[in-house]
């Protein structure tokens, strides 16, 4: 009896580690499996260094991409239009449309949006709807207080009737459009990063900790068309009087595949691909950085100004009708 006993616990061991080892296994299949549920809207193809994300990159061995690549991308970049047009549209109508959005903003009519737990449209008021329906605990002052918004007003769709954009301290973004031929509000689009901002007419960008700028084109509906990044990095090369920038241009993505950009492999493949966007991005000098990047950097700083034009608080807009 006592044999057996012993005979049975290296047995009992020895399913124990087989087990052990096909949790291990599982384990990583999971983590695999789950990396590659990651769809972004452009997969690599002949790309031998794919990365999660551009944090991951090799700082410390890059490699530069060559003159033929670099014409390449500036090619692509010269196809994109970085004006930063914040556009009014018809000002003939902009009272009648004040009026309408006065209405909304006041509870008196709903609008359309989409509940992400069904996918399907509800109608809701204003004050019942995301950030509009929260308390501030401090004071137990409702913070649906229309004064304490910033406001903009233009055409952000390009169809010549203006859009209302409410934005509070930071937190978020909605985007209310008014359909005149239903009679009917909608968010048009919502922001709930306060690293994204308004760019004109269409346009998004995202500027969150100084190392990576991306903006995002968008059509009549509010879908994603093209996102263009750009990205930076600083690193010490093992001392602290070594100190290295590293600069990357991101190949323009477009949404739609047909319009996707064909990529030569030998191009792909001086690439670095970040799986958390799908884009490939590539290392290039200061100067060539710089080169390329100047018509966004000028946009950008126009859009800011462009932005204080059509801001307003709630009484310059509505006060009117109260």
């Amino acid at each position: 009896m006592k044999r057996k006993k012993m005979f049975l616990i290296p047995l009992l061991i020895l399913l124990l580690l087989i087990v052990f080892l096909t949790a291990i296994n599982i384990n990583n299949g999971e983590k695999k499996d789950f990396l590659n549920e990651i769809k972004p809207f452009r997969a690599a193809k002949t790309a031998i260094r794919i990365y999660d994300r551009c944090s991951d990159f090799p700082y410390e061995n890059m490699e530069y991409i060559n003159d033929e690549a670099y014409e390449f991308l500036k090619k692509e970049y010269a196809k994109i239009d970085f004006c930063a047009e914040f556009e009014k549209g018809n000002l003939e109508v902009y009272d009648y449309y004040r009026e309408k959005f006065n209405r909304l903003l006041n509870n008196e009519v709903t609008f359309t949006v989409e509940n992400p737990a069904t996918g399907k449209e509800e109608e809701v008021y204003l004050n019942e709807f995301g950030h509009f329906c929260l308390y501030e605990e401090e004071d137990e002052r409702d913070v649906f207080n229309l004064s304490q918004y910033e406001y903009y007003f233009f055409d952000i769709d390009g169809d010549s009737t203006p859009e209302l954009c409410v934005r509070n301290r930071g937190d978020f973004i909605y985007i209310f459009k008014y359909c005149i031929d239903t009679d009917k509000y909608l968010l048009w689009y919502e922001i709930q990063n306060s690293y994204i901002d308004l760019n004109g007419t269409r346009k998004m960008i995202w500027e969150g900790d100084g190392l990576l700028q991306c903006v995002y084109e968008l059509d009549e509906n509010g879908e994603d068309i093209c996102t263009l990044s750009f990205y930076w990095a600083g690193r010490y090369k093992g001392k602290i009087d070594q100190y290295e920038e590293i600069y990357m241009l991101g190949l323009p993505n477009y949404y739609n595949e047909e319009e996707q950009i064909e990529l030569p492999e030998y191009i792909e493949k001086q690439g670095y691909y970040a799986r958390w966007s799908g884009t490939y991005f590539f290392r290039v000098y200061e100067d060539q950085y710089l080169a390329v990047k100047k018509e966004f950097d000028a946009a950008r700083d126009l859009s800011r100004y462009r932005l204080k034009e059509v801001t307003y608080t709630y009484e310059e807009l509505f006060g009117e009708f109260n």
